[in-house]
């Protein structure tokens, strides 16, 4: 006679027949259960075989500048991940990390993080960021670089995401994406006479004695520069109604050991607003007093520099001056006329010739902050 009444042998048979069907299909369980009570019986396996997914990813600046998917150089970016857990039922994302080795050297596991989330960037919904983390100097610009997302779960499920890139950010893109740019002439032209503006329809003619093609003040970019000889060298841009503003913003990177004595001029438009050096020391010239608005400043040490003049005609502590980034000194200037040409690296052509070498020269209708005028600084130098 059976030990057993035939109820509980078919229990006890279904019972087994499923657990050598789980064993034969690999599986493993995070909740075993049964119920001999009557008159219910009930058998389950809860797995998760999943790994998570990473849904996307992008990287950005960390300050909020530039844009989604481009990381700039020397400067701080995040990466981002949207990552959900596909076990059913989930067993939890335990870990969340980067690779940025490829632009961010030593950086292949950087925890990131939901504390604080969820972000959005370019109206998309990001669950997961890095840290502040700092992109090498130099990279060169414009280049694409690889990083990967790794995620696991409590089960231990894991998975590497790639194709993930950024790109690393130009200078020239900043300057194009600054709102007021009128012109913007980067010098780098290699042969010929013309030296283009990037953004709008003011070119300017190299005149006198110049060399195309030397090294420019860019951290990262091949892009070349212009030096002039201090007695002929200019660029003549003429005078177009776009570089008519009485405010505005004027700035280049110069680099020179002595500019020359007395007046020597980087951005001139005569009567109205300019850059200038005077026995070397940073300053603008207020056309409208016909004085000097110096600085304390000299630039002249054979080291490349981003010298920048914000101006606001006739308003009091309306125009700064700034190097690298730096306000040097608040004051006013205001403009007598808008008749004369502009040009770079002198004075109508006729004088006060700039020694040295000019790069990466724009003008801007608006007044740019102190902020952007750092960040244009960090763009440009890496750092």
């Amino acid at each position: 006679m059976s030990k057993h009444p035939p109820t509980t042998r078919r229990r006890l048979v279904a019972l087994a027949a499923a657990l050598l069907a789980l064993l034969a299909a690999g599986g493993a369980w995070a909740v075993f259960s049964t119920t001999t009570s009557p008159p219910q019986s009930s058998f389950s396996a809860n797995a998760d075989m999943r790994a998570p997914v990473v849904v996307r990813a992008v990287g950005a600046g960390s300050d909020g500048n530039g844009t989604a998917g481009e990381v700039r150089q020397g400067t701080g970016y995040y990466v981002y991940a949207q990552v959900t857990d596909a076990g059913t039922p989930s067993s939890g994302i335990a870990s969340v990390t980067t690779d940025a080795s490829t632009f961010d050297t030593g950086v292949t596991a950087a925890a990131l993080s939901s504390a604080g989330g969820p972000w959005t960037v370019n109206a998309l919904s990001y669950n997961y960021r890095t840290a502040v983390l700092t992109a090498d100097t130099p990279i060169t610009t414009g280049s694409t670089k690889a990083y990967t997302i790794s995620s696991a779960d409590a089960a231990t499920n894991a998975v590497v995401a790639t194709g993930y890139n950024v790109t690393i950010e130009t200078y020239s893109s900043v300057i194009n994406a600054t709102t007021g740019i009128v012109s913007y002439w980067r010098l780098g032209e290699s042969s010929g006479t013309t030296a283009t503006d990037g953004p709008g329809t003011n070119n300017g003619t190299y005149t006198g004695g110049y060399t195309l093609s030397v090294a420019g003040a860019l951290a990262g970019d091949s892009d070349k520069a212009v030096t002039f000889n201090g007695t002929t060298g200019y660029v003549a841009v003429g005078n177009p109604a776009s570089l008519q503003v009485g405010t505005g913003t004027v700035e280049a990177w110069i680099y020179t050991a002595s500019a020359g004595t007395s007046w020597r001029n980087i951005i001139m438009k005569a009567n109205a607003y300019n850059v200038a050096l005077k026995a070397d020391i940073l300053e603008t010239w207020d056309e409208g007093a016909q004085k000097d608005r110096l600085t304390a400043y000299d630039p002249t040490d054979s080291v490349w520099h981003l010298v920048t003049v914000t101006f606001q005609s006739g308003v009091a502590n309306g125009t700064k001056i700034y190097a690298d980034g730096v306000l040097l000194l608040t004051t006013i200037m205001t403009v007598k006329d808008q008749t004369k040409n502009l040009n770079i690296g002198s004075l109508l052509g006729t004088g006060e010739f700039f020694t040295g070498t000019i790069d990466e020269a724009a003008v801007y209708n608006t007044v740019l902050s102190g902020a952007t005028v750092l960040d244009h600084y960090v763009s440009g130098n890496g750092s």
